[in-house]
């Protein structure tokens, strides 16, 4: 319907341009003509140089052929710019595609993965096949000398003596507890001696064939570890200086790794079960030199004794400090 009106448009104005140009037909011929020329000389012979100048306003007369310039008109056809309007049709596949980009998102099922989360509470597997006396262990000192041998040779009064220990589960099944870990020292002279505790307040479990007492929980209710190598399970502590046992005696001392697998602290200290892990490793306490006054310092917690009432069953005995004979162990 545009093109026919545009059309009409265009008809019209034809035939006014048509219309304006019969009056002055032979006037607007005289330009394309070389019979413009004659009369224009004649004219100017019979009256002067100034009368061809009214002829030449028939010149201007052909002006109206610039009244063509509606010519410039037909731009309507540049309204022919809906021709744009395939733009919208550019817009509607690309808007079309983001339909295709949504379904991408719903690929986020990635998010199954955390199924794979919820089988680590499995690990509690045997939640009710606990069982005791499959633990083996050891402990070995930290500090080491120059030429990397373990450092075997402490001050009196003055150092700490750190060492590390680890225990192992070796049930292929079951899970094993342990509520009090630590070490039973004896003096030089072979009658005195102390337990220091470096573990407890549990009880805590460690998984079948994995390492402790350190490890990932598997199970944060039952504090149930495991811990795949020695490096990933072990645990430090120390004994001397700003510990409960005091070397203050020069000679060799024995420490042995000790762990209690009662459900309680209080069974620990009553007849509980008590296991011996590993051998037992020595060091010797030395005088420090005469430039160094090492203070003897009072030990820091409750000495305590571990009293074996058979192979695996033993009391565990705590007091206070005193000093000289009131001490646990010591001579009367």
């Amino acid at each position: 319907m545009r093109r026919y009106v545009i059309l009409a448009v265009f008809v019209i104005v034809l035939a006014m341009l048509v219309l304006r140009s019969q009056p002055g037909a032979s006037v607007s011929a005289a330009p394309l003509g070389a019979s413009f020329t004659p009369t224009a000389t004649s004219t100017a012979s019979a009256t002067g140089t100034k009368t061809p100048t009214p002829t030449t306003t028939a010149t201007v007369t052909t002006t109206p052929t610039k009244a063509t310039t509606p010519t410039k008109t037909v731009t309507p056809t540049k309204t022919s710019t809906p021709t744009q309007m395939p733009t919208i049709g550019i817009h509607l596949p690309f808007m079309a595609h983001q339909p295709t980009l949504t379904p991408t998102n719903t690929a986020t099922p990635t998010q199954t993965a955390l199924p794979t989360i919820t089988p680590t509470p499995s690990a509690t597997q045997p939640p009710a096949t606990i069982t005791t006396g499959h633990l083996s262990g050891q402990i070995y000192w930290r500090d080491q000398n120059p030429d990397g041998s373990p450092k075997q040779q402490y001050y009196t009064n003055l150092e700490w003596i750190f060492y590390w220990y680890w225990f192992h589960n070796d049930s292929g099944s079951s899970i094993e507890p342990y509520e009090i870990a630590g070490v039973n020292v004896v003096w030089p002279d072979g009658v005195r001696n102390a337990f220091h505790g470096s573990w407890g307040g549990a009880p805590d479990y460690v998984a079948a064939n994995c390492y402790g007492p350190n490890g990932s929980t598997l199970d944060w209710p039952m504090h149930l570890r495991c811990a795949g190598d020695i490096g990933s399970g072990q645990s430090i502590d120390h004994i001397g200086n700003s510990s409960n046992i005091p070397v203050d005696t020069p000679g060799q001392y024995t420490l042995q790794f000790s762990v209690c697998q009662s459900n309680s602290v209080n069974a620990c200290m009553n007849g509980g079960e008590w296991h011996n892990l590993g051998s037992p490793i020595t060091m010797v306490a030395v005088q420090p030199p005469s430039e160094i006054h090492a203070v003897p310092a009072t030990p820091t917690g409750p000495v305590c004794q571990l009293v074996w009432l058979d192979a695996h069953h033993a009391n565990l005995n705590c007091a206070p400090y005193k000093p000289a004979k009131g001490r646990p162990g010591g001579a009367p």
